[in-house]
């Protein structure tokens, strides 16, 4: 298991040659880390993405070759973008002993936390990192969120005042609103549903009765004995496919049955305006597959029908939702651009590293 992992280790942080794990030689340098990556002044350790890639590996989340390349990607590009957005946030002229305090103050208050300095030298050996690791991810998150909040406004970087309009104008949040209605995971965002229907099919296999001509006079048979009152329930056990039960599936909005039951959506889109005629609303029989000589015929029927709900733009609620996701896609697109003017400016090596990598 631990050569394994090694060697994903290494896959995962796309290195050449990593350090060696031999023991030391008398005599001879031995490689305790290498350098990946330069981004400007900074440098991107070998040892810095392993133990990001362990930690990642250790979630059980990389099953295969393609889910450990979508890793080592997101790790490497995330350690690029973070010293970018550090070396931005030092360009803004915090002063440095002001954030070296507060990164002592908030270290000090992580200690007490947690029982001490052995309980925070447990904590650390347990995440494989020391006390300037640890410190230094506090100074980058400083200086990146000051970044961060000096391009999309959310707060004041280390100015004195916000320096980015984040106002929603109401057409905006009128155009999201028209959006949503049209979107079904959108609608459920602001708390909308979509009008919702629970069918009942019968599926009838043509090589289980007697033929494609004899198999299609049976399912319009049952279509009359449906609407006649019979049991469908009890047509679908005897005469449905294996393991049918009774045939009801799940609820489903329309644009799902377009995509699982084509055939019946325009059945659904058809369907009488009052729900109380729904019983007796059957189908004609619907071919689902054709091959050779057999066919798969299918009668289906409104078994229950879920009026949709639509929030009203007037709604509080629904306006302080828009809003904010107007503003949170806002502030991403400042970040995007942001990003890709750091990078054009930016020296990268290797070079293949220096592309603007993806949000």
């Amino acid at each position: 298991m631990i050569s394994i992992l090694h060697s994903l280790l290494i896959s995962a942080c796309i290195l050449q040659g990593a350090p060696p794990d031999s023991p030391a030689v008398r005599g001879q340098w031995n490689d305790i880390d290498r350098v990946v990556a330069i981004v400007n002044q900074d440098i991107i350790t070998w040892r810095q993405l392993m133990r990001d890639f362990k930690r990642e590996f250790d979630s059980g989340q990389l099953t295969n070759e393609s889910e450990i390349h979508a890793a080592q990607t997101k790790i490497l590009t995330g350690h690029v973008k973070n010293l970018l957005r550090t070396q931005a946030g030092q360009d803004l002229g915090a002063d440095p002993k002001a954030v070296e305090r507060t990164v002592q103050d908030w270290f000090d208050r992580t200690v007490q936390s947690s029982n001490g300095v052995v309980g925070m030298s447990n904590v650390l050996q347990s995440q494989d990192m020391t006390t300037q690791d640890v410190k230094r991810g506090m100074r980058e998150r400083i200086y990146g969120n000051a970044w961060s909040d000096s391009i999309t406004g959310e707060g004041p970087g280390v100015a004195t005042r916000p320096s980015r309009d984040r106002y929603v104008r109401p057409g905006q949040i009128r155009f999201r609103y028209e959006e949503a209605l049209r979107r079904p995971e959108a609608l459920r965002s602001i708390g909308g549903s979509n009008e919702m229907f629970t069918l009942q099919v019968l599926m009838l296999d043509s090589d289980k009765h007697g033929g494609k001509e004899k198999t299609l006079a049976l399912a319009k048979e049952l279509k009359l004995a449906i609407e006649s009152g019979t049991d469908m329930s009890e047509l679908v056990r005897r005469y449905g496919m294996p393991g049918a039960n009774d045939g009801v599936g799940e609820p489903a909005d329309l644009a799902r049955i377009q995509l699982l039951f084509p055939a019946a959506a325009e059945f659904v889109r058809q369907r009488p305006k009052d729900d109380a005629l729904l019983d007796k609303y059957v189908s004609e029989p619907l071919v689902i597959m054709e091959t050779g000589g057999r066919v798969l015929y299918q009668l289906a029927r409104i078994r229950l029908r879920v009026d949709g709900l639509t929030p009203k733009l007037s709604s509080p609620d629904v306006q302080r939702t828009l809003a904010l996701r107007t503003r949170d896609d806002l502030d991403a697109f400042r970040l995007d651009r942001a990003y890709a003017r750091l990078h054009r400016a930016a020296y990268v090596w290797p070079p293949e590293y220096s592309a603007q990598p993806e949000r």
